[in-house]
């Protein structure tokens, strides 16, 4: 059904309602209204999957089979989730990840804006006010751009140890709810990843939950499709995370599992004395139990010095990215990019520093 001509479709529509060089559609049809605008209520798989069924049908120029699962889907899903990155939109990663997944419909799901939705398409005689709805739905959609600080193009030559580590420092000593702590963490490792090769690293939005994220742990290396390694990170102290830590380790058949807090990192005995009087899953064997407990500064501190300057650089740009799209504090992200200004490490700021 051309999910390629279907994702160039969305682009085009999203970049020029994005630049204005669209008019922006404000209207829909009347009957379908209240359940676009339900569904653009919430940044979550309905809304995302809702344009793209409705991008599909336009393409094909009927909606009479809207309800049916288009082939190629997920691609599209994908590559709208990149998209709307770039535009400073809140997206889900991919929207027909579960939506739906191996059944020969999409009626009969949770959301009645979503059932409303494709049954509205269905009885339709001609493509219009699919299009219109179309249009509304991406409207509604790039109207909730944040507006973020770019990154500024970082000068590699001037990503010393020192520097990075001052804005690292800058950014421990402010109140984060846990982003700064998670995302810095998760965009080093990204780094040494990509240096070495062969290997991913994924993180979590802030706050949402591992098992509703699809994740083993707040930051997770993979090695191929498979997760090697799990790291639960807190601005908290360390053992409020153990519990979870092994409860990751058990359900994903891990050999070990790693807390990374703020220092300092417990002695032998305890680690061993915070363990016997924590809750566990049934069937842990205590004495079995490789559980790590990093400190924070120190665990970045040798990630920054085991990265070139190309891979510091890597990570700083990436930690701009998950600040910018898996939390909803713009503060945040506008004080990052002040304190890579204040650092002068990129091409405009020159100073001594």
């Amino acid at each position: 059904m051309g999910s390629a001509a279907v994702s160039e479709a969305l682009e085009r529509l999203l970049r020029d309602l994005a630049t204005r060089a669209v008019d922006p559609e404000l209207e829909a049809p009347a009957e379908v209204r209240p359940w676009l605008d339900d569904l653009l209520s919430r940044a979550d798989t309905y809304r995302d999957a809702s344009l793209i069924v409705l991008a599909y049908a336009v393409h094909v120029g009927s909606a009479a089979d809207i309800a049916t699962p288009p082939t190629g889907r997920r691609s599209v899903a994908q590559r709208l989730a990149g998209l709307l990155d770039e535009l400073n939109v809140r997206a889900r990663r991919d929207a027909f990840q579960t939506l739906a997944k191996g059944t020969s419909t999409l009626l009969g799901r949770k959301r009645e804006a979503w059932n409303r939705l494709l049954e509205w398409g269905e009885r339709q005689p001609s493509i219009e006010p699919v299009d219109q709805a179309m249009r509304y739905l991406a409207t509604g959609i790039v109207a909730t751009a944040r507006d973020l600080p770019a990154i500024p193009t970082l000068d590699v030559s001037r990503l010393t140890f020192r520097r990075v580590l001052h804005i690292i420092e800058e950014l421990f000593s402010r109140p984060s709810g846990g982003a700064h702590e998670q995302f810095l963490f998760a965009a080093l490792l990204h780094a040494l990843a990509e240096e070495r090769g062969n290997r991913r690293v994924e993180t979590k939005t802030l706050s949402a939950a591992d098992a509703s994220a699809g994740t083993a742990a707040d930051v997770q290396i993979f090695e191929g499709g498979k997760v090697i390694e799990a790291y639960e990170v807190t601005a908290n102290a360390w053992h409020s995370k153990v519990a979870q830590a092994t409860a990751v380790m058990r359900h994903y058949d891990l050999r070990r599992v790693h807390i990374v807090a703020p220092g300092p990192a417990p002695s032998a005995k305890g680690l061993k004395d915070a363990v016997a009087a924590t809750p566990l899953p049934a069937g842990t064997v205590i004495r079995d139990l490789d559980l790590s407990v990093l400190d924070l500064s120190h665990e970045c501190r040798s990630l920054v010095h085991r990265l070139s300057r190309t891979g510091r650089r890597a990570a700083l740009t990436k930690l701009w990215e998950h600040l910018a799209s898996r939390q909803p504090n713009d503060e945040l992200v506008r004080r990052y990019v002040d304190g890579i200004r204040e650092a002068r490490v990129a091409f405009d700021d020159q100073a001594e520093s």
